[in-house]
């Protein structure tokens, strides 16, 4: 909250926060009570809604020219929301600055996204859908600063905690996209966050969307590749939730790791399995 209120904005343009409080306790409304700040407005959501409901609801309230769902967790840097509104051109309908990793409360220089071009904007589906099938390129959702219109768009519940990226490919229907490799905010990450446990079901979901809409086949190197990715992060996550991951399970993984000369893979899995 403390970055949030000190960002500053040329033009005709204020700033206004909105603390949606979807907590299960009061602290955070207790907190409320006791500080006010001018340009933040305070709502609790009671009775607590779903993470997706949440979103839901967030977005049918947007009122303004512009907006940004930022985490509670995360920490913007001076100057973030200035820096996205300048990049804004009458055909741009969103703008996402990367950001560098904050593991725990230790602040890092390690990049969120990584491998990609500075200031590139894209245009196409396929060109940010494939995005989501390469590691280390895709944006963080905190990142991004939106036109209204974007607010107009329907959520869909079926890609679970996935559900972003269909939602960015109705926003580029509407324009373009750009991105900034400058990091703009730290982006938190912990044992205990959503985005840190696995779901193959909605990973599944989201395959089958980027196949239709891209026109990719299963068999490309790109999609297999994604594949490969989704089973080594599955795996991954279950050891984290304390189950033992069988030797000859690895063993066939990293036999089909190597039939497809994805040996990046088969490296982790030696290294974070076996030894």
């Amino acid at each position: 909250l403390s970055s949030a209120v000190k960002q500053e904005i040329e033009g005709d343009y204020k700033i206004n926060i909105l603390v949606s409080d979807n907590s299960t306790n009061d602290e955070t409304e207790h907190y409320f009570r006791n500080h006010f700040f001018n340009n933040v407005t305070y709502i609790r959501r009671s009775p607590p809604l779903t993470s997706f409901e949440h979103f839901t609801k967030i977005f049918k309230e947007v009122e303004s020219d512009y907006f940004m769902i930022f985490h509670d967790d995360d920490i913007m840097e001076v100057g973030m929301i200035s820096k996205l509104i300048s990049q804004f051109s009458p055909a741009t309908v969103a703008v996402a600055g990367n950001a560098y990793l904050l593991k725990n409360n230790i602040r890092t220089n390690k990049l969120v996204t990584r491998s990609f071009n500075p200031n590139n904007t894209i245009v196409t589906k396929k060109e940010l859908l494939s995005l989501y099938l390469t590691e280390n390129k895709k944006f963080a959702f905190p990142g991004y600063l939106y036109r209204s219109s974007a607010a107009k768009i329907e959520l869909d519940s079926y890609f679970g905690k996935y559900w972003d990226v269909p939602f960015l490919s109705k926003v580029i229907e509407k324009g373009s996209i750009t991105y900034l490799n400058e990091p703009l905010y730290y982006y938190r990450q912990h044992e205990g966050q959503d985005s840190a446990a696995s779901d193959l079901i909605s990973k599944f979901h989201l395959l089958n969307f980027i196949l239709n809409e891209c026109g990719y086949l299963r068999k490309d190197k790109i999609i297999v590749s994604y594949r490969l990715q989704n089973i080594y992060y599955e795996l991954w996550s279950r050891r984290a939730a304390g189950e033992e991951i069988m030797f000859p399970e690895l063993f066939r993984f990293a036999k089909l790791c190597a039939k497809n000369n994805n040996y990046i893979i088969l490296l982790k899995i030696i290294k974070n399995f076996i030894f």
